[in-house]
């Protein structure tokens, strides 16, 4: 699994910590018409005051515009390690991969229940 296992230490890192106390998070009803697809904008104010902006049209990880295949297993184990632990959830994702080589499906039903 390599990198991807290192993301929940990354996340408690000190600096990431501070950086994202200074995240805000704005909804709009615009974005969240699915008519319109999944797109958002990201607005960073900097110190000296100056904005930088950026629209994205077609989100990571939609249909129009996919993930590679080591972005996959990065962002599913950010979802699945809060829930499974990131030892189990590096696991499941690991065998996910080479599902056709399972000995036994049921596997992937155990890595799929916390410890």
């Amino acid at each position: 699994m390599g990198e991807g296992c290192e993301v929940v230490k990354r996340m408690r890192d000190p600096k990431v910590i501070r950086l994202r106390k200074r995240i805000e998070l704005v909804g709009s009803p615009k974005m969240a018409d699915r008519g319109r697809g999944w797109q958002g904008t990201v607005e960073i104010t900097l110190r000296d005051g100056r904005t930088i902006e950026h629209h994205t049209r077609a989100a990571r990880g939609s249909f129009s515009n996919p993930l590679t295949r080591e972005e996959g297993p990065e962002k599913a184990l950010g979802l699945l390690a809060p829930v499974l632990g990131a030892k189990r959830a590096c696991s499941l994702i690991a065998a996910v991969w080479r599902v056709e080589s399972l000995k036994d499906a049921r596997t992937l039903g155990t890595l799929c229940r916390p410890a």
